[in-house]
Order: C-alpha cells, then sequence, then structure tokens
C-alpha cells in the first residue's frame, strides 16, 4: 500500500520547430516536435520511444485568447513483456488528441486556461489497450504582493493546474480470482509552480506535484 523505494530516471533528445504565419488576419503558430525519450528505473531500462512526435497549431481567434489543437503519436516499447505477452505487455501505439483554450486578462501577465484531451492506445498485451478521456484547467498569476514588500526582488510567478482523467481498459482479463473482471481508472493531479526569475536569462523554479490514481485493480 506504500512505496518504500522509487528511483526513476528519465532523459530525452527532441527537435522542435515553430512556424507563424497569419491567416484571415488571425495570428497562427504551426508547431512540429520529434523527440526521443527513454527511462530508467532502479537502473535498469523501463521504457523507449524511437517515435514520438507532436503535432500543433495554435491561433489568436480574439485579441485575449489563444486556442492550440493537438495531436501527439507515441510508439513506446517497455521493459519486460510480463507472462503472457499478448495479454500483459504494455508495448504499443499511444495517440492523444487534444484542444486547449486561454483566456489572458487586460495586462495579459494574468491567464486561466481549460482543456480536454482523448487518448487511445493500442498496445501489444489487449490488457493495456484502452481509451482515456481528460479535462484540465488552471492560471498563471504573478504574485505582486511579494514585490511589493521586497522591491528590491523581482516579482515571482505562480502557476497551478489540475487534471481530471478517466481511462477505460476495454479488453482487460483478470489473470487472478483476486482482480475484478473489469479496469477503469481515475485519476486527479494537480501542479503547483512558483517560477523566481533571477534575470532575463536565469529563473529559479519550485515544483509541487501531487497524484491520486485510483483504481480497483492492484495487482496489474
Amino acid at each position: 500500500d506504500h512505496l518504500n523505494d522509487f528511483n526513476f530516471t528519465y532523459n530525452e533528445f527532441s527537435l522542435d520547430n515553430q512556424y507563424e504565419t497569419t491567416h484571415f488576419g488571425k495570428d497562427i503558430v504551426y508547431r512540429l516536435r520529434y523527440k526521443i525519450p527513454f527511462g530508467f528505473l532502479g537502473g535498469d531500462l523501463f521504457s523507449f520511444s524511437p517515435n514520438d512526435i507532436l503535432a500543433s497549431l495554435m491561433a489568436r481567434l480574439t485579441p485575449k485568447t489563444r486556442t492550440e489543437v493537438y495531436h501527439r503519436y507515441s510508439h513506446i516499447e517497455f521493459g519486460p513483456d510480463g507472462s503472457i505477452p499478448s495479454i500483459t505487455s504494455r508495448d504499443g501505439e499511444y495517440n492523444q488528441s487534444g484542444i486547449l483554450h486561454r483566456y489572458y486578462f487586460s495586462n495579459f501577465s494574468r491567464w486561466v486556461f481549460a482543456g480536454y484531451y482523448i487518448a487511445p492506445t493500442a498496445a501489444r498485451g489487449k490488457n493495456f489497450d484502452h481509451l482515456e478521456h481528460a479535462v484540465q484547467a488552471g492560471f498563471h498569476t504573478p504574485i505582486p504582493f511579494i514585490a511589493e514588500a521586497a522591491p528590491e526582488l523581482n516579482t515571482p510567478l505562480l502557476d497551478i493546474g489540475a487534471q481530471f482523467s478517466a481511462a477505460d481498459y476495454y479488453h482487460f482479463v483478470s489473470l487472478t480470482p483476486l482482480e475484478p473482471s473489469k479496469r477503469l481508472d481515475h485519476e486527479w493531479s494537480l501542479v503547483v509552480t512558483l517560477t523566481y526569475p533571477i534575470n532575463s536569462n536565469w529563473s529559479a523554479i519550485a515544483s509541487y506535484r501531487y497524484v491520486n490514481a485510483n483504481n480497483r485493480n492492484d495487482l496489474f
């Protein structure tokens, strides 16, 4: 019921390109990112993706809004496939399509956002085929009272974001009588980030993330 030792290291190599233009009088930004991420768990290779591609389009439809639509595709290879790879392997094709909308306040230093995505996964092991839906919301704001109390300091920035997701593992087959015959995951997460701009080139960032992963399957 608790985790005593968890050592995970994540690395990635990425190429990212953006192209800005105008269509019908609206500012448009096209983005294409390619990366190769890999992670180690306890010193052993845990996951590797030779193809992780993100394509997005951002549009400023009104002076105070920005809307982004995106699609991400990943082919991910994990470590051991388990006792029955056709059921227990997590290797496969991971997709995510979503929309993110920001609203800026009058001085453009504060904004709120809301988003939604759908993420189908086709895994080698049918126990990991699933369809996930998620909603997101949050805000960004300076913290002026700190600078007012200490004028010699720069103004810190606060970001808070929350997400709720539900994933239906529609091909799940229980491998033990101790497990339910179906799997449905619910996950809540909260991220709080505090950024202090040291100068025009450097910032110090402190971040806290809380995750509550709830499902009825303890042995998958």
